[in-house]
């Protein structure tokens, strides 16, 4: 193999690009890119000498020894992914195996023998690896390690996406693991309300929402603090009107429009005091 390589640089080297097809300084850096493909193809660079090589044939698409070593540039440069897949199917890792072998087609396309390979691989995966898998998730859930367990299930809905079991197992897992996380802010939420620290109860019921954006007891809960955030505020600026503070009172209208920006009545009382300050 590397005597036929050798050969093949050799050839590489003298073959000379047709005059007539391209320009004296296009034909100079055809020289150039041969002598920099053929040192990253002696230096095993496979991946570094695939973009030169492109480059030799959108100059001469003719050049039949660059479409030779583009193919063999290619063909080292997947050999190690193709070794990986290998290795994961032999180990019965199937998903790994489909996943490897996506990588390599993602990289060229127009090789059919991957698509069949992920084809096939899909149909060898057994129920009893399904099943296993089932297994493995359960082992996971009762000695409480959530994320391997969410690990296994996505692996099945991998290979599987219509296994409905896995799929609830998987919301399940998640809600869980996410109630975890919620369990805090609510507590701290919880404390701040009957502190009547409506802004940061308000906070984080919000982070809440960033861990989880379908906690809709979150959403009620932000709802409720706004209301009596802006019960206090109302009473508030009513009293510092009634007073006879109007900048003061005007200060507390416009945060209550900050909260509540459709308040017509709050508007007009806002448009008045302007004109009264």
């Amino acid at each position: 193999m590397k005597s036929a390589i050798s050969v093949f640089m050799m050839i590489f080297l003298l073959t000379s690009v047709s005059v007539e097809a391209i320009s004296q300084k296009q034909l100079e850096r055809v020289e150039e890119l041969k002598k920099e493909a053929v040192e990253l193809l002696r230096h095993k660079e496979f991946d570094k000498a695939v973009p030169v090589l492109n480059e030799i044939l959108s100059i001469d698409p003719f050049e039949k020894t660059a479409k030779r070593y583009l193919m063999l540039a290619r063909q080292q440069s997947m050999e190690p992914f193709c070794k990986e897949a290998a290795t994961a199917f032999m180990h019965d890792d199937y998903a790994r195996a489909i996943d490897i072998w996506e990588k390599i087609l993602r990289m060229n396309p127009d090789d059919y023998r991957f698509s069949r390979l992920i084809e096939i691989t899909k149909n060898l995966i057994s129920d009893k690896a399904i099943n296993d898998m089932y297994v493995h998730a359960d082992e996971f859930l009762k000695k409480g390690d959530k994320k391997s367990a969410i690990n296994e299930l996505e692996k099945i809905l991998f290979v599987k996406p219509s296994e409905r079991r896995a799929r609830e197992m998987l919301a399940t897992a998640r809600q869980s693991t996410s109630d975890i996380r919620t369990k805090k802010h609510y507590k701290r939420a919880e404390k701040y309300m009957k502190q009547k620290k409506y802004d940061l109860a308000i906070e984080e019921w919000n982070k809440i929402l960033e861990i989880d954006e379908t906690q809709q007891e979150a959403k009620r809960f932000i709802a409720s603090a706004i209301r009596a955030k802006l019960k206090v505020q109302y009473a508030r600026a009513r009293r510092l009107y009634e007073k006879g503070d109007y900048l003061s009172a005007r200060d507390h209208y416009y945060k209550i429009m900050v909260d509540n920006p459709t308040d017509t009545n709050v508007k007009s009382i806002i448009s008045n005091l302007d004109e009264t300050v």
